[in-house]
């Protein structure tokens, strides 16, 4: 596994401070584990390894040095840095708070060559929450727990089902998408954050 973090004191915080220790089980200390500190926009740009999975989650694109890491741009290197039948996922805001961001996130990544899942979870600390699962391939990817998962104690297949599914106020709306040269992005979320 790797984690690129832009902020080495992000890394250190996680890896000394007792309370955050305890809740990755210093997972940091577990040698299938490497740090990178760098930005990562330019990071995938060298980049010549390969993934099976991919999990972008990134600040706010409240501006458009955190808006670039949700462009078009951004997730064709991405793209190009899973291995055939891998997977991104991508925290997208709120679909509830900030639709045509979720939207305009969800649009981007397909703009970019993925077949999209857009799904959402009422996160406690957060609210509604929206995610992208994105795949390089003709059809959107599934959301399903493999056949093999051992008992949960709140996730199955009908939760995940049920994610899928957005009420009339939340559904996909017609919006442009975040390039490099016209982060959008930026606009939509300072008008609905603002509203909220």
């Amino acid at each position: 596994m790797t984690l690129v973090e832009l902020d080495p004191a992000m890394i250190r915080l996680a890896r000394t401070y007792g309370p955050i220790e305890k809740l990755n089980g210093g997972a940091f200390e577990d040698p299938r584990v490497t740090t990178v500190t760098a930005d990562a926009f330019n990071w995938l740009r060298d980049l010549r390894e390969r993934f099976d999975s991919i999990i972008v989650d990134m600040p706010d694109p409240d501006d458009v040095a955190t808006a670039k890491l949700y462009s078009v741009e951004f997730y064709g290197m991405v793209k190009r840095a899973l291995a055939p039948g891998g997977r991104m996922v991508v925290q997208s805001g709120s679909p509830y708070f900030a639709p045509k961001s979720f939207w305009c996130i969800r649009k981007s990544i397909a703009a970019a060559g993925f077949a999209t899942t857009p799904y959402h979870v009422d996160v406690p600390s957060f609210g509604d929450w929206g995610y992208v699962l994105a795949a390089p391939t003709e059809q959107p990817p599934p959301v399903e727990l493999p056949a093999d998962v051992p008992e949960l104690r709140f996730l199955d297949d009908s939760v995940l089902q049920a994610a899928k599914t957005f009420p009339k106020d939340r559904r996909e709306r017609d919006v442009e998408v975040n390039t490099l040269v016209h982060p959008r992005l930026v606009d939509y979320e300072d008008g609905e954050w603002k509203m909220s």
